[in-house]
């Protein structure tokens, strides 16, 4: 739909590569958004300033000093990125399984870019992210999503004023994305937490397991529940918890998990370059 489409203040390219064939890929809807009938591809150009990546890593407790006193991009930003636009622009799937491979740390201040790579079918919904910086590859990444058969998880009691929604629209303001647009889905809101921010939240765990020095993140994956959707709730809050962590003098491979103490959200794992 067009009104989600404006919703990411990002630039963003849809490119059509049948588009000069008798079948294209992309049409033009009755509503003034685009009607996907084939694989195509959404590029995003976006520039992420330091006091942008300060807020941050505030919002998601990842007081990492390579980010806030350095010049490095927090490497969960750059998988917010690639993921919370397909949760924007695809309200009619869910995520069920996010794999990102970095090559390089992206810095403050420069350009970055991200190609998607979309392909649909009535089974899922395949994304490849290729996310570049001053024409050098900084990470790879993959989003599986399935249709949504059913409704979502109801939304708790909450507003968009209670103090439990205020970290998650700040965290989608930083992310240059429409609060409003986000939480409206069909005809009603939805205050539910982005599957971006849910995988935001390990790195702030281990920086405070390693004393505020959690290295370079190398790999991250996550496995998310179809069609679970977490709604927001003061009482109690997502917490992280870390079932695993080798080290090594080379890297530190960790087990994840996003509960409530009660309900396992998503469960996943990481690769870090220890610091």
């Amino acid at each position: 739909p067009r009104g989600r489409i404006a919703g990411i203040g990002d630039t963003l390219l849809f490119r059509d590569p049948r588009g000069r064939s008798r079948n294209p890929s992309l049409l033009p809807a009755r509503d003034g958004g685009i009607a996907a009938r084939g694989p195509f591809i959404i590029h995003q150009a976006y520039t992420v300033s330091k006091d942008a990546g300060r807020t941050f890593v505030g919002i998601t407790r990842d007081d990492n000093p390579i980010h806030t006193e350095g010049d490095i991009v927090p490497g969960a930003l750059t998988i917010a990125k690639a993921l919370l636009p397909i949760e924007v622009l695809f309200d009619h799937v869910g995520i069920v399984r996010l794999r990102s491979k970095f090559s390089r740390p992206a810095r403050y201040g420069s350009r970055i870019v991200n190609h998607f790579f979309i392909a649909q079918d009535p089974a899922e919904t395949a994304v490849r992210v290729s996310t570049y910086q001053e024409g050098l590859l900084m990470a790879e990444t993959e989003i599986r999503a399935k249709p949504l058969e059913g409704p979502e998880v109801p939304a708790r009691d909450v507003t968009v004023e209670t103090e439990a929604v205020a970290p998650i629209r700040a965290f989608l303001d930083c992310m240059n994305v429409s609060p409003d647009v986000f939480f409206h889905r069909g005809n009603t809101d939805r205050f539910t937490y982005p599957k971006a921010y849910l995988a935001s939240l390990p790195s702030g765990e281990l920086v405070r397991q390693l004393h505020g020095e959690g290295g370079l993140l190398n790999m991250i994956e996550f496995e998310f529940e179809p069609g679970k959707f977490v709604p927001i709730s003061e009482h109690p809050a997502p917490a992280v918890l870390i079932e695993d962590k080798r080290l090594r003098r080379t890297f530190c491979q960790v087990a994840t998990r996003i509960w409530d103490g009660f309900v396992t959200f998503c469960r996943g794992s990481a690769l870090l370059h220890p610091p």
